[in-house]
C-alpha cells in the first residue's frame, strides 16, 4: 500500500516501518520483501547486511524466495560481514523459536554445503 502508494501517498519510510513490524513478528513474507528493500536501498542507504540477515532468517523459516537469493547477497559481503549477520540471523532466530523446539543448525540454510533446513513449525530437521 504504501510502497506503491495505492490509495494513499507513496510513504517509502512508512512502508519500511510496516515490514519491520510484520517482519519483527515473524511474518515469513514480510522478512524477504524487507530483504530486498534493504539491498535496494528504498528508504533509506542500502544495507547488504541487514538485506543478508534478514533472507537467512525467511530461508530457514522455509521461503523459497529467500532461499533462492541469498547466495546472491552473500557474494556481495565481506567474510567478516557474512559472519555477523549470519550470527545475527541465527540470535533472531533462538529467540523466535517456539519454546519447545530444538536449536537451530550451526550453519543457517541458504549458503553452500551449510546443514538441512531447520524448521521451527516441524521442530525437525528436513
Amino acid at each position: 500500500m504504501y510502497m506503491d502508494g495505492l490509495g494513499v501517498a507513496k510513504a517509502p519510510k512508512t512502508a519500511m516501518q510496516w515490514l519491520v513490524l510484520a517482519a519483527k513478528q515473524g511474518h515469513v513474507r514480510a522478512q524477504t520483501y524487507l530483504a530486498y528493500l534493504y539491498e535496494d536501498g528504498y528508504a533509506e542507504a542500502p544495507n547488504l547486511s541487514q538485506a543478508h540477515m534478514w533472507l537467512k532468517i525467511a530461508a530457514a523459516r522455509g521461503d523459497p524466495l529467500a532461499a533462492l537469493n541469498l547466495n546472491r547477497i552473500s557474494k556481495k559481503l565481506s567474510p567478516a560481514e557474512r559472519n555477523v549477520s549470519e550470527q545475527r540471523a541465527l540470535e533472531w532466530l533462538m529467540d523466535h523459536r517456539e519454546p519447545s523446539a530444538e536449536p537451530p543448525p550451526v550453519g543457517i540454510p541458504g549458503s553452500p554445503g551449510s546443514d538441512p533446513v531447520w524448521s521451527p513449525r516441524k521442530r525437525r530437521l528436513e
